[in-house]
């Protein structure tokens, strides 16, 4: 860890800054931030890409973006990110620069050197998001990497993927359960949550729903999991490929019958 020894500093002897003094304190900060910033961001870690801390969601759609305060971390420095609305023209997107204002007041900048000519030097460094040809700025809004655990993804809900080949919402007595799954940025993880029901299965291969892009396996993954009926449970395999397709399907035969299936405590990798 990089200090400043004071302990010359005495009522009657000063120490004069310097900038290497400055520098040191400033590495010192910096060196810091990045030891906490790595173990947040997991496995994902370098530094070339922008990573999103917290906020800056687009809650906009299409070319109209609306996207929210948060912070950024990229190349061993954090940016704040100001709220920003706007739309995109045509050939254009949302893009981020690195923008540099200085804190300015009668006890801040400008700062008058001891050769009396003033500077600005209490810097201030921000993304600011605005429409713009992509590649303009510093970084794309598109191409900023997410970390942690996102909320929770319904299967059927708005925007989700859907339910296909009469798969549907699980149920269990009066109690409903939709698939749920969410992605660990961080670990390269998806878990999934929740149950899904089909009528008059017999066991056959057939795909529930299908993932989106960034969360399917590099390869071919299949996992065991429980099934129910109205009088007995058993093993059934869901598969997961990475064309995004979530399939099930039983070892053995079954009769034609309404079946519940589990996807409670199922992971997989996407790296």
């Amino acid at each position: 860890m990089k200090k400043i020894d004071t302990s010359f500093i005495t009522p009657i002897v000063g120490m004069p800054l310097k900038s290497g003094g400055l520098d040191h304190l400033q590495s010192a900060y910096q060196e810091g931030i990045q030891q906490m910033a790595i173990p947040i961001i997991g496995q994902q870690y370098n530094t070339t890409n922008y990573f999103i801390m917290q906020g800056c969601k687009n809650t906009g759609s299409g070319s109209n973006y609306i996207i929210s305060a948060g912070s950024i971390y990229h190349n061993n420095e954090w940016f704040l990110v100001d709220a920003a609305t706007f739309t995109a023209g045509v050939g254009q997107t949302a893009v981020g620069t690195i923008t540099t204002t200085s804190f300015t007041g009668p006890n801040a900048d400008p700062t008058t050197h001891t050769d009396g000519v003033p500077h600005n030097v209490n810097v201030i460094r921000k993304i600011v998001f605005a429409a713009g040809v992509s590649g303009s700025g510093d970084v794309d809004f598109s191409a900023l990497v997410k970390i942690g655990k996102e909320a929770v993804r319904i299967v059927g809900s708005a925007g989700e993927p859907v339910y296909q080949n009469s798969w549907t919402t699980g149920s269990i007595g009066v109690a409903n359960f939709d698939i749920g799954f969410r992605k660990d940025f961080s670990k390269n993880i998806v878990y999934f949550s929740g149950a899904t029901s089909k009528p008059m299965y017999n066991g056959t291969t057939t795909t529930v729903f299908l993932l989106p892009a960034g969360y399917r396996p590099s390869s071919y993954v299949n996992l065991s999991t429980s099934a129910y009926t109205a009088t007995d449970n058993f093993s059934v395999q869901v598969g997961f490929t990475n064309t995004g397709i979530v399939e099930v399907f039983a070892i053995a035969a079954l009769p034609m019958v309404d079946i519940y299936v589990t996807f409670e405590g199922l992971y997989i990798h996407t790296d």
